[in-house]
């Protein structure tokens, strides 16, 4: 074990230090969020063969997320993740995980609602953890998977309960106070002279005071009566009246430091509150100054005539469409219970909910051995020169998804990943994926899910080797008669070598379709089926020699998508139940058709499909969060405790010594989050 901690790396003891320190300004908490766990698993088959391997592992982990925000609408996320897994039986295979990688998010529609929707979270301060455990309890191998192929979603989250009437009054103090605040950046904004004339600035400083004047009686009626049912849509049809001349006035000031997205997001927090029940007026009205414009006369005595409101409403927010129970960035090929949502805990509706996004990924992985020696060869099936699981993934890509309904949406993407393996160069590969995924909701109940993906994979280093060609054609025998007339020529056949290089790209089609039932608010239960389809078969890599029938025990099987042809048939279910406690499962039955066989050192043996495996599937999580009301140590907000289990059983029609195996694998996880 000290050989391992003497081996860890700079950037991960930096990390750490990192987390320690995030906790004590106050101002950086809602920026830094992340998490530190440690884990133990225990297994009767390390490798998923069926092998004589079992072990032990210790796997502590480090995830830091830092959210920029170049603006109202757009979010950039920062992520560090630092991830060693100790072997306690073969310490060989121990290694170090480091990830970096960044997420972007932009709306490209409803920007200014997204915008004046940030500005009230961050004056309310009303969120916290949500109470799903099912991102946040993501075992190892579930983590690489969803950060190497697709960025994992954001962890939902749910707004303090909050009283109605209160956050209804919050809404509408919000605007009053922008539109104050934008009031008087007009009053001290000066006209620019240049290029127009003296006239033309005179009428350019009177529209000036009278689109102030009106902002600034709106606000007033709003901040003395309050906000009623027949004055809303006065109100918030004058705003809108004066965004055109406002954004027009904007390019002819001076120094242009009035901010004209305060009157947009005044408009949408009225929009977001609820009017009052009107009744006759018993408060002052307000009365427009001798000097006011006719047209802010004229407003103003509109708006006198408006009933005061009656105090008492209510606001409830309306939860996001169910279709965003079910995570539309996971393919279906790796589709479980991670990523789907019990209705309990999802968010209210927001802008963002029904505005279309961009979201653009990129990520770097390291995944390197701690150490590597002549005696762990055994634990690779041969010796590759260094530690063949070694690797180093760089992923990146975009996705556009939009909700043109409540029942509908529809995300494309686009996903990249180079991935090099130095020490066992047959895998390294470049892959090029272009998925289109759909969610669609019938009824208030259930809920489709399909794919269709295309996939482009190729292998930089490609099997080659010397094979001997049996009756190759290396000349010709020619026989001539008289005058020299050929008569016949035979060829000249003879055994020879030649370098054969197996192919280096491939493509895939991929396609499924799912389906999920809500079950009450706590249950959601569904399934699904995938299939990969690939026109040309990759040979798949093995340590086995089939010509001589030795077989090492421990040897390493790559599992490659574009290796075999693929039927998968899953069901899910995650439910939340006694003592608030999160049991999740989902069981799959696969079928793979392989192609030929690429034996050891670069020897290509061709022929047909020749293996099929079939084999059952399951994970099962049980888990609770708990949160905190204070933070423990200042820092932490949560405490997230987890059992998982997988058990896999595959049975093959070639080899069965190498490739049948059975797998129970028992993982327990306690997690902090800040």
């Amino acid at each position: 074990m000290t050989r391992v901690i003497e081996r860890t790396s700079f950037a991960a003891k930096a990390l750490c230090a990192i987390l320690f320190i995030v906790g004590l300004p106050h101002t950086a908490q809602s920026q830094l969020s992340g998490s530190v766990s440690i884990g133990g698993q225990a297994t009767n088959n390390v490798q998923s063969l069926d092998t004589t391997a079992p072990d032990q592992i210790l796997m502590p982990a480090f995830e830091l997320n830092y959210d920029v925000h170049p603006s109202g609408a757009s979010t950039v996320t920062l992520t560090a993740s630092y991830a060693p897994n100790f072997y306690a039986l073969n310490p060989g295979l121990s290694f170090n995980e480091t990830s970096i990688g960044a997420t972007g998010m932009f709306y490209l529609t409803n920007q200014d609602a997204i915008s004046a929707e940030a500005l009230q979270r961050s004056l309310e301060g009303d969120v916290k953890s949500s109470h799903s455990s099912h991102l946040l309890g993501m075992g190892h191998d579930d983590l690489e998977l969803r950060m190497f192929e697709h960025p994992a979603d954001p962890i939902p989250t749910v707004p303090l309960a909050l009283d109605a009437q209160t956050k209804n009054d919050s809404l509408v103090d919000l605007a009053v106070t922008a539109l104050y605040t934008l009031s008087g950046e007009l009053d001290s904004t000066d006209i620019s002279p240049q290029g127009i004339s003296k006239a033309r600035v005179s009428e350019l400083e009177d529209l000036r005071d009278s689109i102030s004047e009106v902002i600034s009686t709106i606000a007033d009626l709003l901040d003395s009566t309050g906000y009623s049912e027949s004055g809303a849509e006065v109100e918030i049809a004058e705003l809108q009246g004066v965004r055109a001349p406002l954004l027009g006035l904007m390019p002819q000031t001076k120094l242009w430091h009035t901010d004209p997205t305060l009157l947009d997001s005044a408009i949408h927090f009225l929009q977001q509150a609820k009017p009052e029940q009107d009744f006759l007026p018993t408060a002052t009205t307000p009365s427009a100054p001798p000097s006011a414009t006719p047209e802010t006369k004229q407003l103003v005595h509109t708006l006198a005539s408006i009933p005061i409101p009656v105090q008492g409403s209510e606001v409830e927010g309306a939860s996001a469409p169910n279709i965003t129970l079910l995570a539309s960035s996971t393919k279906l090929r790796s589709f479980g219970y991670n990523d789907v949502s019990i209705h309990e805990d999802v968010d209210d509706s927001g802008a963002t909910t029904m505005a279309t996004s961009l979201t653009i990924p990129v990520a770097y992985t390291n995944h390197a051995g701690v150490h590597y020696s002549s005696s762990d060869t055994l634990l690779y099936g041969g010796n590759y020169g260094g530690n063949p699981n070694d690797n180093r993934m760089l992923t990146f890509g975009g996705a556009v998804e939009g909700l043109t309904s409540t029942n509908f949406s529809l995300r494309g993407s686009y996903d990249y990943t180079h991935t090099d393996f130095p020490f066992d160069s047959v895998y390294s590969n470049t892959e090029n994926r272009f998925t289109a995924t759909t969610r669609t909701a019938i009824g208030k109940t259930t809920i489709f899910i399909g794919e269709g993906a295309l996939g482009f994979k190729q292998y930089l280093t490609p099997l080659s080797d010397s094979l001997l060609v049996k009756n190759d054609t290396i000349g010709f025998d020619t026989t001539r008669g008289p005058k020299g007339k050929i008569i016949s020529i035979k060829p000249i056949l003879k055994p020879v070598k030649k370098m054969v290089t197996a192919q280096s790209n491939f493509n895939q089609f991929s396609y499924g379709i799912g389906i999920a039932e809500l079950l009450g608010e706590r249950w959601i239960l569904g399934a699904l089926a995938d299939f990969n389809y690939n026109p040309t078969l990759r040979g798949y890599v093995t340590s086995a020699e089939p010509g001589t029938k030795k077989v090492r025990s421990t040897a390493q099987i790559a599992d490659d998508e574009y290796t075999y042809n693929l039927g998968r048939y899953s069901i899910f279910s995650n439910a939340r139940i006694f003592a608030d406690f999160d049991f999740a499962f989902d069981l799959s039955y696969e079928n793979r058709v392989y192609g030929g066989v690429h034996g050891p050192k670069g020897a290509v043996l061709y022929g047909d499909s020749s293996r099929t495996e079939t084999g059952w599937f399951l994970n099962a999580s049980l888990s609770k969060l708990i949160p905190f009301d204070n933070h423990l140590i200042g820092v932490f907000n949560a405490l997230l405790l987890e059992a998982k289990l997988e058990w896999d059983n595959v049975v093959s029609s070639a080899e069965p010594s190498l490739y049948n195996y059975t797998l129970t694998d028992v993982t327990f996880t306690t997690t902090l989050t800040f």
